[in-house]
């Protein structure tokens, strides 16, 4: 079981979240009842979280690169109205807000890109060296 203060320090990353998902979805499925080998009934639950997994990752997150369009465009809009009523004061902190929400999906994106990079080269291995992995 996990103690109260690894939970914490679970819910403060993105990897920790999706194990903290993980281990609900199966505490959710003990009682799974089906018939069959105990590998079965593994492979059903673990196929069934495998589901209910690409369905949290798309309600949290949904499509990333598309909310940082639309914020993007946005803070465009917001530029081109404080330059015609020359009012700067008006979208100063708006724009902070847009700017702080905008660095922290670029910074999710990019860490999702080199997860998926590293993945890959453990996966194919490593083409620049000789030695075996």
């Amino acid at each position: 079981m996990i103690g109260i203060g690894a939970q914490n320090l679970l819910k403060s990353s993105l990897h920790g979240l999706a194990i903290l998902t993980v281990c609900r979805l199966w505490k959710r499925l003990v009682g799974y009842k089906d018939q069959g080998w105990v590998a079965f009934k593994i492979h059903k639950k673990l196929k069934s979280i495998k589901f209910a997994l690409k369905n949290w990752a798309i309600e949290d997150f949904g499509d990333l690169q598309n909310k940082l369009d639309r914020i993007e465009l946005e803070m465009h809009d917001l530029a081109l109205t404080c330059r015609n009523q020359k009012k700067k004061e008006v979208g100063g902190t708006k724009r902070k807000k847009l700017k702080t929400v905008m660095w922290k999906l670029s910074r999710t994106i990019e860490r999702m890109w080199w997860q998926k990079s590293r993945v890959k080269w453990y996966l194919q291995g490593d083409k620049n060296t000789k030695l075996p992995i």
